[in-house]
Order: C-alpha cells, then sequence, then structure tokens
C-alpha cells in the first residue's frame, strides 16, 4: 500500500478522533505506540 494512502488514513482517523488528537499533542507524546494503541499498523 502507498503511503500516501497510509497517510491519508491515518489522518483522517485522527481528525476523527478528539481522544487521539489531545494525546498527539501532549508533551511528549510517544506517536508510534499512540498509533499502535489506535489500531494503525505497519503496512509495508
Amino acid at each position: 500500500m502507498p503511503v500516501a494512502v497510509q497517510a491519508a488514513r491515518i489522518i483522517a482517523k485522527v481528525q476523527a478522533n478528539t481522544s487521539l488528537q489531545k494525546q498527539l499533542k501532549a508533551e511528549g507524546a510517544d506517536v508510534v505506540a499512540i498509533a499502535k494503541a489506535a489500531g494503525v499498523r505497519n503496512y509495508n
């Protein structure tokens, strides 16, 4: 799956979820851990 498609899916998921937005905006946020907990997977 192309990286652009993966990125678009992740962005859509974050835009639809205010809890994810707050977690990602927190200082020192572990973006990878938050993404994994939200169900984002590495498709490569």
